[in-house]
Protein backbone atom coordinates (compact mmCIF):
# COMPACT_ATOMS: atom_id res chain seq x y z
CA UNK A 1 0.00 0.00 0.00
CA UNK A 2 3.05 2.35 0.87
CA UNK A 3 4.53 1.55 -2.95
CA UNK A 4 1.16 2.56 -4.45
CA UNK A 5 1.12 5.77 -2.56
CA UNK A 6 4.84 6.68 -3.27
CA UNK A 7 4.05 5.71 -6.80
CA UNK A 8 1.37 8.28 -6.92
CA UNK A 9 3.07 10.96 -4.96
CA UNK A 10 6.54 10.02 -8.40
CA UNK A 11 3.38 10.69 -10.47
CA UNK A 12 2.09 13.87 -9.26
CA UNK A 13 5.65 15.26 -9.12
CA UNK A 14 6.89 14.45 -12.50
CA UNK A 15 3.26 16.09 -14.31
CA UNK A 16 4.13 19.63 -12.36
CA UNK A 17 7.77 19.06 -13.29
CA UNK A 18 6.59 18.17 -17.05
CA UNK A 19 3.59 20.71 -17.13
CA UNK A 20 6.11 23.63 -15.51
CA UNK A 21 9.13 22.82 -18.67
CA UNK A 22 6.94 22.66 -21.50
CA UNK A 23 3.77 24.49 -20.58
CA UNK A 24 3.43 28.00 -21.04
CA UNK A 25 -0.04 29.80 -20.48
CA UNK A 26 -1.40 31.65 -23.12
CA UNK A 27 -1.34 35.76 -22.34
CA UNK A 28 -3.56 36.54 -25.59
CA UNK A 29 -4.90 40.00 -25.28
CA UNK A 30 -8.17 41.08 -26.96
CA UNK A 31 -10.12 44.23 -27.40
CA UNK A 32 -13.08 45.62 -25.40
CA UNK A 33 -15.17 48.53 -24.27
CA UNK A 34 -16.36 49.46 -20.92
CA UNK A 35 -20.17 49.13 -21.46
CA UNK A 36 -22.96 51.57 -21.12
CA UNK A 37 -26.43 50.95 -20.59
CA UNK A 38 -27.90 54.28 -22.26
CA UNK A 39 -31.45 54.39 -21.03
CA UNK A 40 -33.90 57.04 -23.35
CA UNK A 41 -36.12 59.51 -20.83
CA UNK A 42 -39.30 60.38 -22.06
CA UNK A 43 -42.61 61.76 -21.30
CA UNK A 44 -46.31 60.05 -21.64
CA UNK A 45 -47.49 63.05 -22.40
CA UNK A 46 -46.46 65.54 -25.42
CA UNK A 47 -45.71 68.91 -24.63
CA UNK A 48 -43.69 71.81 -25.35
CA UNK A 49 -39.68 72.02 -24.40
CA UNK A 50 -40.23 75.10 -21.69
CA UNK A 51 -36.56 74.85 -20.26
CA UNK A 52 -33.69 72.21 -20.30
CA UNK A 53 -31.44 72.05 -17.05
CA UNK A 54 -29.08 69.87 -17.71
CA UNK A 55 -26.37 68.76 -20.20
CA UNK A 56 -24.27 66.50 -22.05
CA UNK A 57 -21.95 64.65 -20.34
CA UNK A 58 -23.54 65.94 -16.75
CA UNK A 59 -23.46 63.54 -13.66
CA UNK A 60 -27.06 63.52 -12.68
CA UNK A 61 -29.12 62.17 -9.18
CA UNK A 62 -31.89 60.43 -8.68
CA UNK A 63 -35.04 62.90 -8.55
CA UNK A 64 -32.69 65.80 -10.10
CA UNK A 65 -34.71 68.19 -12.76
CA UNK A 66 -33.96 67.77 -16.18
CA UNK A 67 -36.36 69.17 -18.24
CA UNK A 68 -39.44 70.76 -18.09
CA UNK A 69 -42.74 70.65 -20.66
CA UNK A 70 -45.30 73.13 -20.94
CA UNK A 71 -48.85 71.71 -22.40
CA UNK A 72 -50.97 75.40 -22.67
CA UNK A 73 -54.19 73.95 -23.39
CA UNK A 74 -53.64 71.87 -20.25
CA UNK A 75 -52.70 75.04 -17.67
CA UNK A 76 -55.94 76.17 -18.79
CA UNK A 77 -58.10 73.33 -18.43
CA UNK A 78 -56.97 73.37 -15.07
CA UNK A 79 -57.39 76.91 -14.46
CA UNK A 80 -60.80 76.48 -16.16
CA UNK A 81 -61.31 73.79 -13.48
CA UNK A 82 -60.56 75.68 -10.55
CA UNK A 83 -62.34 78.28 -10.96
CA UNK A 84 -65.30 75.51 -11.40
CA UNK A 85 -64.38 74.29 -8.36
CA UNK A 86 -64.28 77.99 -6.08
CA UNK A 87 -68.05 77.99 -7.90
CA UNK A 88 -69.13 75.11 -6.51
CA UNK A 89 -67.78 75.38 -3.11
CA UNK A 90 -69.77 78.59 -3.09
CA UNK A 91 -72.45 77.13 -4.31
CA UNK A 92 -72.66 74.38 -1.65
CA UNK A 93 -72.11 76.63 1.49
CA UNK A 94 -75.08 78.61 0.45
CA UNK A 95 -77.23 75.15 0.13
CA UNK A 96 -75.82 74.46 3.75
CA UNK A 97 -77.26 77.59 5.09
CA UNK A 98 -80.44 77.50 3.53
CA UNK A 99 -80.79 73.88 4.75
CA UNK A 100 -80.20 74.97 8.45
CA UNK A 101 -83.70 75.85 8.44
CA UNK A 102 -85.10 72.87 6.38
CA UNK A 103 -85.98 69.62 7.59
CA UNK A 104 -85.35 68.22 4.07
CA UNK A 105 -81.84 69.06 3.72
CA UNK A 106 -79.85 65.76 1.84
CA UNK A 107 -75.94 64.90 2.63
CA UNK A 108 -76.08 64.09 -1.17
CA UNK A 109 -76.87 67.51 -3.28
CA UNK A 110 -76.29 67.21 -6.81
CA UNK A 111 -73.78 69.99 -5.85
CA UNK A 112 -71.53 67.64 -3.73
CA UNK A 113 -71.72 64.75 -6.54
CA UNK A 114 -70.51 67.74 -9.15
CA UNK A 115 -68.07 69.10 -7.32
CA UNK A 116 -66.46 64.84 -6.36
CA UNK A 117 -66.45 64.68 -9.92
CA UNK A 118 -64.67 67.52 -10.39
CA UNK A 119 -61.94 66.63 -7.56
CA UNK A 120 -61.20 63.99 -9.49
CA UNK A 121 -60.66 65.29 -12.85
CA UNK A 122 -58.44 67.91 -10.91
CA UNK A 123 -56.52 65.59 -9.33
CA UNK A 124 -55.68 63.99 -12.50
CA UNK A 125 -54.82 67.28 -14.63
CA UNK A 126 -52.10 68.06 -11.92
CA UNK A 127 -50.95 64.68 -12.38
CA UNK A 128 -50.63 65.52 -16.05
CA UNK A 129 -48.48 68.38 -16.00
CA UNK A 130 -46.37 66.86 -12.78
CA UNK A 131 -45.42 64.25 -15.46
CA UNK A 132 -44.32 67.29 -17.59
CA UNK A 133 -41.62 67.87 -14.81
CA UNK A 134 -38.91 65.59 -16.51
CA UNK A 135 -36.05 63.87 -13.31
CA UNK A 136 -33.71 61.62 -13.26
CA UNK A 137 -34.87 58.09 -12.01
CA UNK A 138 -31.36 57.20 -11.01
CA UNK A 139 -27.93 58.26 -10.70
CA UNK A 140 -26.15 58.53 -14.32
CA UNK A 141 -24.72 60.78 -16.45
CA UNK A 142 -26.35 62.54 -19.44
CA UNK A 143 -25.74 61.00 -22.76
CA UNK A 144 -27.40 62.28 -26.25
CA UNK A 145 -30.43 65.47 -25.43
CA UNK A 146 -32.89 64.74 -28.41
CA UNK A 147 -34.80 67.91 -28.26
CA UNK A 148 -34.56 71.97 -27.95
CA UNK A 149 -36.16 74.62 -26.16
CA UNK A 150 -39.72 75.52 -27.95
CA UNK A 151 -39.66 72.39 -29.91
CA UNK A 152 -43.22 70.49 -29.28
CA UNK A 153 -42.49 66.63 -28.14
CA UNK A 154 -44.77 64.26 -28.75
CA UNK A 155 -45.80 61.88 -25.89
CA UNK A 156 -43.10 58.88 -25.52
CA UNK A 157 -40.71 60.92 -27.86
CA UNK A 158 -37.18 60.15 -26.31
CA UNK A 159 -35.80 63.26 -24.91
CA UNK A 160 -32.58 62.48 -23.60
CA UNK A 161 -30.90 59.34 -22.55
CA UNK A 162 -29.25 58.57 -19.01
CA UNK A 163 -26.22 56.24 -18.57
CA UNK A 164 -25.14 54.60 -15.79
CA UNK A 165 -22.02 56.40 -14.04
CA UNK A 166 -20.37 53.16 -13.12
CA UNK A 167 -21.15 50.21 -15.50
CA UNK A 168 -19.92 47.00 -14.13
CA UNK A 169 -19.28 44.92 -17.56
CA UNK A 170 -16.79 44.86 -20.41
CA UNK A 171 -17.76 44.09 -24.15
CA UNK A 172 -14.52 42.02 -25.64
CA UNK A 173 -14.30 40.51 -29.31
CA UNK A 174 -12.17 37.38 -29.45
CA UNK A 175 -10.72 37.18 -32.38
CA UNK A 176 -11.96 33.96 -34.96
CA UNK A 177 -8.18 32.94 -35.24
CA UNK A 178 -7.39 33.23 -30.79
CA UNK A 179 -6.56 29.92 -29.62
CA UNK A 180 -6.89 31.34 -26.52
CA UNK A 181 -8.90 28.51 -23.69
CA UNK A 182 -12.13 30.93 -22.28
CA UNK A 183 -14.82 29.94 -20.41
CA UNK A 184 -17.52 31.25 -17.94
CA UNK A 185 -15.49 32.12 -14.94
CA UNK A 186 -12.10 32.63 -16.27
CA UNK A 187 -10.32 35.24 -14.53
CA UNK A 188 -8.79 37.85 -17.07
CA UNK A 189 -6.94 41.14 -16.62
CA UNK A 190 -8.65 44.27 -17.89
CA UNK A 191 -6.47 47.83 -18.59
CA UNK A 192 -6.69 50.77 -20.40
CA UNK A 193 -5.97 50.90 -23.67
CA UNK A 194 -4.62 54.32 -23.44
CA UNK A 195 -3.29 54.37 -19.22
CA UNK A 196 -1.73 51.38 -18.46
CA UNK A 197 -1.78 52.31 -15.01
CA UNK A 198 -5.61 51.38 -14.44
CA UNK A 199 -5.61 47.51 -14.42
CA UNK A 200 -8.38 45.78 -13.01
CA UNK A 201 -9.10 41.70 -12.87
CA UNK A 202 -12.31 40.51 -13.93
CA UNK A 203 -13.92 37.50 -15.24
CA UNK A 204 -15.40 36.20 -17.48
CA UNK A 205 -19.19 36.29 -17.26
CA UNK A 206 -19.87 35.43 -20.74
CA UNK A 207 -19.36 33.86 -24.13
CA UNK A 208 -20.97 34.29 -27.77
CA UNK A 209 -21.63 31.50 -29.32
CA UNK A 210 -21.66 33.11 -32.53
CA UNK A 211 -19.17 35.19 -34.63
CA UNK A 212 -19.66 38.64 -35.77
CA UNK A 213 -18.16 41.67 -37.37
CA UNK A 214 -16.52 43.75 -34.91
CA UNK A 215 -17.23 47.37 -34.23
CA UNK A 216 -14.68 49.86 -35.96
CA UNK A 217 -13.04 51.28 -33.18
CA UNK A 218 -11.67 47.61 -31.99
CA UNK A 219 -10.32 47.08 -35.16
CA UNK A 220 -6.24 47.79 -36.06
CA UNK A 221 -5.36 49.60 -39.15
CA UNK A 222 -5.16 46.35 -41.12
CA UNK A 223 -8.43 44.86 -40.75
CA UNK A 224 -10.06 48.52 -40.47
CA UNK A 225 -11.53 48.80 -43.90
CA UNK A 226 -12.83 44.98 -43.86
CA UNK A 227 -14.79 42.36 -42.12
CA UNK A 228 -12.98 41.34 -38.84
CA UNK A 229 -14.99 38.35 -37.38
CA UNK A 230 -14.94 38.01 -33.34
CA UNK A 231 -16.93 36.10 -30.85
CA UNK A 232 -18.30 38.43 -27.70
CA UNK A 233 -17.14 37.95 -24.42
CA UNK A 234 -18.80 39.84 -21.54
CA UNK A 235 -16.17 40.31 -18.32
CA UNK A 236 -17.23 41.34 -15.65
CA UNK A 237 -15.77 44.04 -13.09
CA UNK A 238 -15.95 44.89 -9.45
CA UNK A 239 -17.63 47.36 -8.19
CA UNK A 240 -14.60 49.35 -7.07
CA UNK A 241 -12.81 49.81 -11.03
CA UNK A 242 -11.43 53.02 -12.27
CA UNK A 243 -12.29 52.46 -15.96
CA UNK A 244 -14.99 55.25 -17.46
CA UNK A 245 -17.98 54.73 -19.60
CA UNK A 246 -17.50 53.40 -22.99
CA UNK A 247 -13.27 53.27 -21.99
CA UNK A 248 -11.45 51.18 -24.88
CA UNK A 249 -10.00 48.72 -22.77
CA UNK A 250 -7.03 45.48 -23.60
CA UNK A 251 -7.66 42.11 -22.31
CA UNK A 252 -5.54 39.62 -20.98
CA UNK A 253 -6.55 35.76 -21.54
CA UNK A 254 -4.78 32.89 -19.89
CA UNK A 255 -4.40 34.39 -16.39
CA UNK A 256 -4.99 31.38 -13.91
CA UNK A 257 -5.48 28.46 -16.30
CA UNK A 258 -2.35 26.69 -14.83
CA UNK A 259 -4.96 25.74 -12.10
CA UNK A 260 -6.85 24.02 -13.92
CA UNK A 261 -4.01 21.37 -14.12
CA UNK A 262 -3.25 21.72 -10.62
CA UNK A 263 -6.55 20.50 -9.93
CA UNK A 264 -6.48 17.60 -12.39
CA UNK A 265 -3.05 16.18 -10.75
CA UNK A 266 -4.61 16.87 -7.09
CA UNK A 267 -7.62 14.89 -8.06
CA UNK A 268 -5.67 11.95 -9.82
CA UNK A 269 -3.30 11.50 -6.47
CA UNK A 270 -6.31 11.64 -4.17
CA UNK A 271 -8.48 9.16 -6.57
CA UNK A 272 -5.08 6.87 -6.56
CA UNK A 273 -4.57 7.64 -2.59
CA UNK A 274 -7.70 6.31 -2.08
CA UNK A 275 -7.41 3.06 -4.48
CA UNK A 276 -4.30 2.75 -1.73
Amino acid sequence: MRVHLYLSWFIAIVLLIVISLYYKPSDESFLGYVETFEVPTASQFGGQVAKIHVKEGEKVFSGQLLIDLLDINLDIEISSAQHEKKRLLLEKKLSENLAQNTANARSNSPTDLELSALMDRLKYLNQKRESLTIRATYDGVVGKINVFSGQYVPAYQPLLSIYHSKPNFVLGFLLEESTTNLRMGSVVEVSSYTDPRKVQKGYVASIGQRFIDLPPRLKTTNTASSIAWGREVQIALPDDHEFLPSEKVKITAGKGIMNDYYQKIISFKNRFKNKS
